[in-house]
């Protein structure tokens, strides 16, 4: 920063001189590991001599723990002359050691990056390229509308705007309008569409028009708590007293934050989602369905003590707080054996719900029911909507999970890391557990989106593997799966290239280690765990059939 010395001249100062002349001025001493000198301005003159010698030998030891060779020695007695020489000419050799190390630091970035956008390419561009090529599919399958353009052309142009700290900053604002956008679009299109359509298309259109405005509805509630919490963080209130004075943008305030709507969002979830479960389901498999019915109702029920009261030194029926957390643990366990056993993945989907409203805190059990209703109306609207590519329906689910990441009170910072909720249902620390817990409650809104992901890629599977048609559209359809995988991981392959370039580039920003890095570090894991989640989608989409395996 700029600044005036004692004589009322100009001068700057470089951020780097603070370290070494705060700590002289303290009388603490110079940092072992700092590269900076000390300000003459700020040294009184009968000190600067003094000042320097310390400043040149604190120098003279860095550079030999880091094996730097200056061209002109330290002498042992030196003027003030002499010592600013050195100290010029340790900077000097300093910055040259960095730039080194970082010239080759950022190869190995932007190498690792462009191989993690490789990867995606090489694995699914055979089977994808032979999706267009076929001229007797051809027709069936290239089906890319504007809704289709639109969606894969906002989250392209996104990473390359996360070079302004701000965005990065504002990020939850960008994925909600942007979705919202998108929605809004399909609503439009699918109201033009009405006025052409007989009676029978017509209440199939309204029935999916009902679903986006569904949807469009649920994330607007969820963009009302974000708004709650950046509100009570700029006032600098908890998150109660926002609510409670009425200064939260938040119609009706009441549904989110008391142990009363936390005990009725996990009621909501227990009787729906059970009764949904055995109607649906009870011509399919009867033990399947008895024993999935049983684990809701008993993962629902210690849910509700759990939420409703909240208080973990109640006891009900002689079983403590860490007991029914562990029953729940169960629960959710049960529920993904018999998903993998009956190869239906509305169990698993059940399941991760049912794990989050375990693992949230009580003021975000009821935003953990609308994200999974949100979610599970736009999968059913994909899962209905035959016209629409596989690809559509990946991209929209993964970037509501997005939009799910930033209302649970996720951002870019390491601060909004929930850790606490890692200790649910544990009596001592186990670094394994409370570790993997703590990632999927980070990611929670991703991992809810990928288990909706499995349920509509299986249910597009298991249709066309029921239809009596020739094996030819049973192939066509796991061809548009695996191109919908394929432009999924381009898509967050590009993002960590961009966001690793990024973060080379602005290696020297003030914000580098509170902004970029950070979000670097997030999408990384991110980009890791897709890559990982796409793997298991299509193994279970695919299934053990060899009728499903591209050649």
């Amino acid at each position: 920063p700029s600044s005036k010395d004692f004589t009322g001249v100009s001068s700057t100062i470089m951020q780097i001189d603070l370290a070494p002349t705060l700590g002289l001025l303290l009388g603490v001493g110079i940092p072992s590991k700092s590269a900076g000198r000390v300000i003459p301005s700020v040294i009184p003159d009968f000190q600067y001599s003094d000042a320097l010698r310390i400043n040149a030998r604190q120098m003279q030891r860095f550079l030999d723990k880091r094996g730097i060779v200056v061209e002109t020695a330290l002498p042992e007695h030196a003027t003030i002359e002499e010592y600013e020489h050195f100290i010029d000419l340790a900077q000097k050799s300093l910055a040259q050691s960095v730039d080194t190390n970082d010239s080759k630091m950022e190869y190995v970035a932007l190498t690792g990056s462009l191989i993690l956008l490789a990867i995606p390419v090489l694995y699914f561009s055979k089977s994808s390229l032979d999706l267009c090529s076929d001229s007797g599919t051809k027709h069936q399958i290239c089906r890319f509308g504007i809704e289709f353009w639109f969606l894969l052309a906002g989250m392209i142009l996104h990473p390359i705007f996360l070079a302004s700290s701000s965005i990065i900053e504002n990020e939850h604002a960008y994925w909600f309008y942007f979705t919202s956008s998108w929605l809004f679009l399909c609503l439009v299109k699918k109201v033009a569409l009405s006025v052409h359509l007989n009676i029978v298309e017509k209440a199939s259109n309204n029935n999916q028009m009902a679903k986006l405005l569904g949807v469009m509805i649920l994330l607007r509630l969820e963009r009302c708590r974000l708004q709650v919490i950046n509100f009570a963080l700029l006032a600098g209130l908890p998150e109660p007293d926002v609510v409670s004075q009425g200064t939260a943008i938040l119609v009706v305030p009441d549904i989110f934050g008391s142990s009363i709507s936390a005990g009725t969002a996990c009621c909501l979830f227990t009787v729906f989602t059970a009764t949904g479960i055995f109607v649906t389901r009870k011509q399919s498999n009867r033990v399947v369905t008895s024993l999935s019915f049983f684990f809701i109702t008993l993962g629902g029920f210690m849910l509700l003590s759990l939420k409703g009261i909240n208080d973990p030194e109640v006891v009900m029926f002689d079983i403590s707080a860490i007991l029914r957390a562990r029953i729940v643990y169960v629960c959710v366990l049960a529920l993904i054996i018999l998903s993998v056993l009956s190869r239906d993945s509305i169990y698993f989907v059940v399941s991760m719900s049912m794990l989050f409203l375990l693992l949230k805190r009580s003021s975000l059990t009821f935003l953990v029911v609308i994200v999974s209703l949100k979610l599970f109306l736009m999968t059913e609207y994909f899962i209905s909507e035959t016209n629409l590519i596989p690809s559509l329906g990946v991209l929209v689910l993964w970037a509501l999970g997005q939009c799910a990441f930033f209302a649970f009170g996720n951002s870019h910072a390491i601060a909004t890391v929930d850790v606490s909720g890692a200790y649910t249902g544990l009596t001592e620390y186990n670094m394994t557990i409370c570790g993997f817990l703590c990632g999927i409650i980070t990611f929670s809104g991703p991992v809810l989106a990928t288990a909706h992901i499995v349920r509509f890629i299986e249910v597009k599977i298991w249709r066309a593997n029921s239809l009596a048609v020739t094996g030819k559209l049973r192939v066509v359809r796991i061809r548009e799966v695996n191109l919908a995988f394929w432009i999924l991981q381009s898509v967050t392959s590009f993002r960590i290239w961009a966001i690793s370039a990024i973060l080379v580039a602005m290696q020297s920003h003030l914000f580098i280690w509170t902004v970029f890095a950070p979000k670097w570090m997030y999408e990384t894991l991110f980009t890791v765990a897709v890559s990982a989640a796409s793997q298991l989608l299509f193994t279970v989409a695919a299934g053990n059939n060899d009728d499903y395996m591209i050649k």
